[in-house]
């Protein structure tokens, strides 16, 4: 029915706000990372159990990895580019983990450059319903930028990949292959 989607929807927003909070006590040095080496898997499977939507769409290839993260802040992270990826395509979203890096992908359209700027959160020239207030994918950023990482944007042969590298481009461009 129309209110139990309406009330969905003050929830989601709800949540956002929370973090969008957090993030901002983050940046202003109030709150602090709580650091711990964790499997990457552990964090995956908790970001899963926090997103709202059904997951059965998710398919995950998950190669050991441990990083020093905030789990909770981490999981956030990628539980809000899951999001994102569940609110945008039809098929299901692939989450891939290797070494360097973590990918979600789901098929889709491509993204108008314009809402590419995770920097900023409510960066749009033109909000809607449908296309959200960016506020989900600038918490990630945030998140992923204070761990001193980086979250990129790619979109090829119909599929959008949003991925965070645990280390920064500059290093990889440098590094032999």
């Amino acid at each position: 029915s129309y209110a139990t989607i309406l009330r969905n929807s003050f929830k989601r927003q709800e949540a956002l706000l929370e973090e969008f909070s957090r993030i901002e006590k983050l940046s202003a040095d109030e709150l602090k990372l709580d650091i711990k080496r964790y499997h990457i898997e552990d964090v995956v499977d908790y970001a899963l159990d926090i997103l709202d939507d059904k997951h059965e769409n998710i398919t995950c290839q998950l190669t050991p990895v441990e990083l020093n993260v905030d789990f909770e802040l981490f999981a956030t992270a990628i539980k809000n580019l899951l999001d994102n990826a569940l609110k945008h395509t039809t098929e299901r979203i692939e989450v891939d983990l290797c070494a360097d890096s973590i990918s979600v992908c789901s098929y889709g359209e491509k993204i108008p450059k314009e809402r590419l700027d995770f920097s900023r959160a409510f960066n749009r020239a033109m909000e809607g319903a449908s296309s959200g207030l960016g506020l989900g994918l600038y918490i990630a950023n945030a998140i992923v930028a204070k761990h001193g990482f980086e979250l990129s944007y790619l979109h090829a042969e119909g599929q959008n990949y949003f991925t965070i590298h645990f280390r920064p481009k500059e290093v990889e461009k440098n590094s032999p292959r």
